[in-house]
């Protein structure tokens, strides 16, 4: 009787352990998956957003500083030094070595959260100054 009951509480400890093992597996695809597409969409607004501030460079170059964007209230090198600063503190080489170096679930959620917001912000940006000037 004692015996029986040994190899019950051992069989329930191995599905246990194989059902442990197998979730730990998947988890870890489904996060390996998810970080590959955080960092893809990392790196295409990186892109987006040195273009608009290469564009916004050309034009505080070529213009004068004290221009103010036609439907906003804020110069072009006050909009370039904003966007500049915002590449910094959001899509640095900081950020995306972070992202790079973690498969923790919530903090990908987070960075794909902050990328949405970045995404959208450009977007505005983009649409800004698209009557004004040429993105190249």
């Amino acid at each position: 009787m004692l015996l029986n009951d040994d190899f019950t509480i051992l069989e329930v400890l191995i599905a246990v352990a194989f059902v442990y093992l197998v979730s730990v597996f998947i988890i870890k695809r489904i996060s390996l998956k998810r970080k590959e597409e955080i960092l893809n969409r990392y790196s295409s607004l990186r892109r987006q957003s040195l273009k608009l501030q290469k564009t916004l460079s050309q034009h505080v170059l070529t213009e004068s500083t004290d221009a103010l964007i036609p439907q906003g209230q804020v110069s072009y090198a006050d909009f370039y030094r904003q966007l500049k600063s915002n590449h910094v503190y959001n899509l640095s080489d900081k950020q995306l070595s972070k992202v790079k170096n973690t498969n923790n679930l919530l903090f990908l959620s987070k960075a794909e959260r902050n990328l949405q917001e970045q995404e959208q912000k450009l977007k505005n940006a983009e649409q800004l100054i698209s009557g004004t000037l040429v993105l190249q």
